[in-house]
């Protein structure tokens, strides 16, 4: 499997194990007690913090790192040189930080933090990274070491904005989010009902068939199959399939959904029959493609955020649609969703959404190192009605090696008050 290399991976590779392990300090809670959580800190710092709780216990994680544009003009400072990333690099990479190219940095920041990440993640979860064509393909190659290429999923394609602004050869118009598991073995299967609106478009109920609404859908096939006429038993005309199609019951199958009201002739009745299927016999779900195309747009977003915050904060935060999109096939009621990444709160507030629209009971657990992380991203969470506990990174807990730790999960504010 191919790998890549840069300045500093020596110095990255295994760091992530050798952070003490912090108190989280709890600055207050917002609310009725949730389980939710708020970090303002280093998330890689944060991420550890976490793992005597959490690891192997986060169904999703979704992250929006810096892309590494080299744009120094937002307020989520979108390359690697803020000063805390400068400071992190040069107190774990030392004098070879000098020579770093801003890829190497974006790479030496990117890489612990993943393998924490990884750890946390559930035996059955998967994780999603928002990015760009900067470093997209350096992702893919430390996701794919990290991970394993067996659990990458795969790459969504994102339309972030209807129409490019002419700018470049290829004005672009997209974003990616790379998709991996824990284990692919143990993944299941993403899939997404169908709302209402669309199955009424499709079902109905005009002969009122006490078995509810249904839909007609072709006997035939191109498969080679059973090959014989089936009569009207009203007018007595008979049917045979088209040319180079096959039925796709045998006989005795097609005779008993005749006598069942299964195959009708059409609406008038002496059309080539059909079959009707009933809404309440189908799994009506859908499994999401790569391409997202009406998940919402930047500007959205903007908008959404500024309504809310009373002021324009973020120039280019993902739309709450866009993630609640992501939870619906990547959890199920009960879900602990990460993002360590956490910007305006995005995440907070599409779970939030989510366990109204379905009574759900997911948690979050945001971290967000800037000094926005309350006046922003907790105000967004506070606006929309969200309760959480607000921390502050603590004491080192132990200063020096890898400490393992055996603590009951249902004694967490336990564990956190004595510590």
């Amino acid at each position: 499997m191919p790998t890549i290399n840069w300045i500093g991976k020596d110095k990255v590779v295994n760091y992530a194990a050798k952070i003490p392990v912090h108190a989280l300090k709890r600055l207050y809670t917002h609310g009725n007690p949730s389980g939710n959580k708020i970090i303002h800190g280093d998330n890689l710092t944060a991420l550890k913090a976490l793992l005597p709780l959490y690891d192997g216990r986060v169904k999703c994680i979704y992250i929006d790192p810096p892309y590494n544009t080299g744009n120094e003009g937002w307020v989520y400072n979108d390359n690697v040189n803020s000063p805390q990333i400068q400071k992190w690099l040069g107190q774990v990479v030392g004098k070879e930080g000098e020579d770093l190219t801003r890829h190497d940095k974006w790479l030496c920041m990117m890489y612990p933090r993943l393998k924490s990440l990884k750890q946390l993640l559930s035996a059955d979860g998967a994780i999603f990274i928002s990015i760009d064509d900067n470093e997209q393909a350096n992702l893919k190659l430390i996701c794919d070491e990290i991970f394993g290429s067996q659990n990458f999923v795969g790459t969504i394609v994102w339309k972030k904005k209807p129409a490019g602004n002419n700018m470049g050869f290829i004005p672009p118009v997209h974003e990616y989010i790379l998709v991996y598991c824990k284990d692919i073995k143990n993944l299941k299967q993403f899939e997404i009902p169908l709302s209402e609106e669309y199955i009424k478009s499709k079902y109905s109920n005009p002969d009122n068939d006490p078995r509810g609404d249904w839909t007609t859908q072709s006997l035939t096939a191109n498969h080679k199959g059973p090959y014989f006429e089936i009569t009207n038993p009203v007018t007595g005309e008979k049917f045979l399939p088209p040319p180079g199609r096959y039925w796709v019951f045998n006989e005795a199958e097609v005779l008993r959904r005749l006598a069942e009201g299964r195959i009708i002739f059409g609406k008038s009745g002496k059309a080539a029959p059909v079959q009707k299927v009933f809404a309440a016999e189908r799994n009506l779900i859908k499994r999401p493609d790569s391409l997202f195309d009406k998940q919402g747009y930047n500007n959205d977003a903007t908008k959404m955020l500024t309504e809310l915050i009373g002021r324009k904060v973020f120039e280019f935060a993902k739309p709450v649609t866009l993630i609640e999109y992501i939870l619906k096939f990547s959890t199920d009621k009960n879900s602990l969703v990460l993002d360590a990444f956490a910007g305006s709160g995005t995440t907070a507030h599409a779970v939030l959404n989510m366990n109204q629209s379905d009574g759900g009971d997911r948690k979050f657990i945001l971290i967000e190192m800037e000094n926005y992380a309350e006046t922003i991203t907790a105000e967004r969470v506070r606006r929309v009605g969200g309760s959480f506990d607000f921390y502050e990174l603590g004491e080192p807990l132990f200063v020096e090696g890898d400490i393992k730790f055996n603590v009951n999960f249902e004694k967490e504010e336990e564990f956190l008050r004595k510590n």
